[in-house]
């Protein structure tokens, strides 16, 4: 449609991932196999589109589409990263690589669609306190990761037009690269809330090769996630973002929680 922003996006990344405890050099059955992925993708963002239906709330619509391809197993070099970068800070060597996943090429389709509701000010007069709403719901499709989503984020502070909340480590609750500051914006701030759940039914790094024998864990086939956190945004054209994300168990053997933080630094051109 000739109303809607089209923008485009690549990335390039690399994950791995380990069992607790990194001095075993045996296969760990009770726990997650080691794994490398390194990819790379290419996306499609069909930016904000008002819409208001009779008798509902208006909202802003954004739709996003990315392919993403890479390489499990081996040839990722995830390991190789893992033991330079504890080397290099002095910690644990991990042990236990060469039980890693199988060389197995990858790949995800995700399709994602964001509403936003429009902000409300609580401050009569002022735009520096304002809260809107975002849900989401989206589906990957891949011998990577298939799964389906839905989530939905609560934020409250100012300049909240900007964005569809920070950018995310995936799979995860729905956040968003897409940054449209104000011309005449200096600072903006706001807190987020998350929550989102997902349900899954392949995830290679617990179910284990596609086609390979391999080590493998029992996998939860509904996991949820809680992220909270804050953005920043400077003289428009800089964002800054914090979060925290935390996962329930994604593995019938796994003794607790999981806890990650990602810490993103985006432009505006």
């Amino acid at each position: 449609n000739s109303d809607r922003d089209v923008r485009y996006s690549v990335a390039l990344g690399q994950a791995m991932f380990t069992p607790e405890d990194l001095t075993r050099t045996d296969l760990i059955a009770d726990d997650r196999p080691y794994a490398g992925w390194l990819f790379g993708s290419v996306g499609l963002v069909l930016g904000p589109r008002f819409e208001q239906r009779p008798g509902s709330t208006a909202f802003d619509r954004m739709e996003s589409l990315q392919l993403t391809l890479g390489m499990v197993g081996p040839l990722s070099g995830a390991d190789r990263t893992q033991k330079f970068v504890h080397s290099a800070i002095d910690a644990q060597k991990p042990r236990g690589w060469r039980n890693q996943l199988r060389n197995e090429p990858g790949f995800i389709l995700e399709y994602e669609q964001k509403w936003r509701t429009n902000s409300w000010n609580l401050l009569p007069g002022s735009n520096l306190l304002q809260v809107d709403l975002m849900p989401s719901a989206g589906v990957a499709l891949g011998n990577v990761h298939t799964y389906g989503t839905v989530a939905a984020t609560f934020r409250f502070g100012n300049r909240l037009a900007n964005d569809f909340g920070p950018p995310r480590i995936r799979p995860s609750v729905a956040g968003s690269e897409y940054y449209e500051p104000s011309a005449d914006e200096r600072l903006g701030a706001y807190l987020f809330f998350s929550i989102g759940g997902r349900a899954v039914a392949r995830n290679i790094f617990l179910d284990g090769n596609s086609f390979r024998s391999s080590h493998s864990v029992e996998k939860k086939h509904f996991v949820g996630d809680l992220q909270f956190g804050a953005v920043v945004s400077l003289w428009g054209t800089a964002r800054v973002s914090l979060t925290h994300n935390i996962r329930s168990r994604e593995f019938d053997e796994q003794d607790s929680v999981s806890q990650f933080s990602a810490l993103s630094l985006s432009f505006h051109f």
